[in-house]
């Protein structure tokens, strides 16, 4: 499914003529060998454009499409202010949970590898 997605947006980039270097941001969850060989198909066919592949899962895939979209439609809206406010929003709790997955990970690894220092603090030197 994810292979015909692909497909059409490719053949729909083809189908639009393109004078400058613009840049489009794919979202996909093939494989990174997969993904190269659809890098090599649109470099060919479309030199102009820069391509960038963000490879995530399915979930974090649906959570920023549907982020971007209301983002998109508050903008068009006409409310431009509230649309900034939602962008700073996404990207702060984004960099909270990074945040909090840190500490929490650090905090883990500490205790999960605790044994390391006390047994190499206990033998000392030779």
């Amino acid at each position: 499914m994810a292979r015909w997605g692909l497909l059409v947006l490719v053949l729909v980039l083809v189908a639009v003529p393109v004078h400058a270097k613009d840049t489009v941001v794919i979202y996909t969850a093939l494989e990174p060998e997969q993904i190269t060989d659809y890098m090599k198909a649109v470099n060919k066919t479309l030199p102009n454009l820069e391509v960038k592949m963000l490879r995530l899962s399915t979930g974090d895939i649906s959570a920023r499409f549907m982020a971007a979209v209301a983002v998109l439609l508050l903008d068009d809206a006409g409310e431009s202010a509230q649309a900034t406010a939602m962008s700073v929003l996404i990207i702060g709790l984004g960099l909270l949970v990074r945040l909090l997955y840190w500490a929490l990970l650090r905090g883990v690894t500490r205790r999960t590898q605790a044994w390391t220092t006390a047994t190499s603090a206990a033998s000392g030197p030779a």
